[in-house]
């Protein structure tokens, strides 16, 4: 039943029910605008009986021949339906309704009077000829009545397609000429009239045809239709965040005034699925003069672009490499199951040390199932006589998950049903 209301709409369009009082005393409901459709012909089959028609909703189509639903208005419905394709001569509808077409009744075809008028012969002009266009199947009806005038006879004829059908020629006064057939094949009927006398003679002559009762055809097809709906979408999207971005200075180790040590513990996210965090230690009198090798640029910052391209796998963009072998670098977590040292990882347990990874910068990988999400930098310079000047520069890779109402395009389609007389 939900189908059907959700296709009524689309069947109001269809078969132009604007023009049908009985269909809209049927269902009242409101009509809604119909999208922008095209359509795609399946199949195609033409039924010489109403008796063939209902046999093949039955039994090809699966459908009921009758409706348990006996209502008045399902009954106004189905009436209204029937007198749309008399009507009409076609009607289209969703397959669902082709059931209503079960006991379905061609109405009888209408005799049309195709000519009906006096002719007037005689000595000057004894013959008259009319020929009438006939198709097919029609039924074809001929009058001739002689009223007044006229003491010998006259002959009638008529041909089919130039072939004698029928002629008399006892035609006189009083007398009354018929002529009924079935026309075999489409072309042209001629009605000759001769008169042998020599005073005047008028007669009444009538031609009706009664066109063939009509074939019924069946297509069925698909309606394509795209509409617009909203769907609420979810939406993730890589966010960079920088966790430290400064200069550091590390004392020698006899420098009783400075410090030879640096350590920081850093925050990746605490509610962010974390995809992983970069390093990279240069320096600081080299900041202005940096050269990296890059092809293809995916973010503008350097250090988020080397991040991204590790991550991905795709791509790479290569940092100046510096050696500081004096300067011990590295990464860890306070159980130190995560442990990376002057570009080596020493344990590794929630964290994956990218390839593209060098001594003085590193790209790491982390896992769904790390639990801690603190890091810890440190370095240290064992030189006892040279202070180091460096800056270091940490980055982290997590998931923002946002949802949005998004209008999107969807196709639908819907089986539909192209009835016509033919």
């Amino acid at each position: 039943m939900k189908f059907l209301i959700r296709l009524f709409p689309l069947l109001i369009w269809l078969i132009g029910v604007s023009n049908s009082g009985l269909f809209a005393q049927a269902i009242t409901m409101p009509i809604q605008s119909v999208p922008e459709m095209s359509l795609d012909t399946l199949n195609s089959q033409i039924f010489d009986t109403e008796d063939d028609f209902s046999v093949f909703i039955v039994e090809y189509l699966d459908l009921p021949m009758t409706n348990s639903d006996s209502s008045i208005s399902k009954q106004i419905l189905k009436d209204s339906l029937h007198m749309v394709l008399n009507r009409d001569k076609k009607i289209t509808i969703p397959k669902a309704y082709l059931n209503e077409f079960s006991d379905f009744i061609i109405a009888d075809p209408v005799a049309m009077k195709i000519m009906a008028q006096t002719v007037d012969l005689g000595s000057k002009v004894n013959l008259a000829k009319f020929t009438f266009e006939v198709k097919e199947g029609d039924h074809f009806f001929l009058k001739f009545d002689v009223k007044k005038g006229g003491i010998a006879g006259m002959q009638i004829e008529v041909l089919l397609n130039d072939v004698r059908i029928a002629d008399d020629l006892s035609i006189h006064r009083k007398k009354e000429f018929t002529k009924k057939f079935v026309v075999s094949k489409i072309g042209k009927v001629d009605v000759v009239l001769r008169y042998f006398g020599f005073l005047k003679l008028q007669g009444d002559i009538e031609v009706d045809i009664v066109p063939m009762k009509q074939k019924i055809r069946l297509q069925q097809a698909r309606l394509n239709r795209v509409v617009q709906e909203e769907l609420n979408v979810l939406v993730r999207d890589t966010i960079y965040k920088t966790l430290f971005d400064e200069p550091v200075l590390v004392s020698h180790s006899l420098n009783l005034k400075g410090n030879s040590v640096f350590e920081r513990q850093l925050e990746l996210s605490q509610d962010q699925q974390v995809l992983g965090f970069a390093v990279f230690l240069f320096p600081t009198d080299q900041k202005e003069k940096l050269e990296f090798q890059r092809r293809d640029v995916y973010r503008e910052d350097i250090l988020q672009d080397f991040a991204l391209k590790e991550l991905i796998g795709r791509s790479h963009v290569y940092l100046p490499e510096f050696t500081f072998s004096e300067l011990n670098f590295s990464v860890f977590d306070f159980n130190q199951k995560n442990y990376w040292l002057n570009g080596q990882n020493q344990f590794v347990e929630s964290w994956n040390l990218s390839k593209n990874s060098k001594r003085n910068y590193a790209f790491f990988g982390v896992k769904d199932d790390m639990k801690d999400q603190r890091i810890h930098i440190k370095l240290i310079n064992k030189s006892a006589l040279y202070d180091q000047e460096i800056s270091l520069k940490v980055i982290a890779l997590f998931v923002e998950s946002f949802n949005v109402i998004e209008s999107v395009e969807v196709q639908e389609f819907d089986e539909i049903i192209i009835l016509s007389l033919l």
